[in-house]
């Protein structure tokens, strides 16, 4: 996977890039505007995910479309792989 791209405008308390958009008149999450800019338009419901777990990552590389829950399965096996590792060091330091 190519680097992030790390947004150095304004941030919000998630640190998620924040932009203001002129046409909506109102902040929008920079990745969800790199996305929809550089990929296409989303579908209804649709939110704009990262593949890096980088909130501040506004590379189209690392950006997928999906459901909330396609999110929260996402983090939940990034989750379950870190735990994973975690234990394997632990096994291994114990020896």
């Amino acid at each position: 996977m190519s680097h992030c791209w790390n947004w150095i405008g304004a941030k919000n308390k998630m640190g998620y890039g924040i932009r203001y958009d002129r046409w909506e008149q109102k902040n929008i999450l920079a990745h969800r505007f790199y996305y929809v800019s550089l990929v296409g338009p989303l579908k209804g419901g649709e939110l704009v995910c990262h593949k890096c777990n980088n909130p501040g990552c506004v590379n189209p590389d690392h950006l997928y479309a999906g459901t909330q829950k396609d999110n929260m399965q996402d983090l939940y096996k990034r989750l379950h792989k870190q735990r994973h590792a975690e234990r394997m060091r632990e096994i291994r330091q114990s020896y």
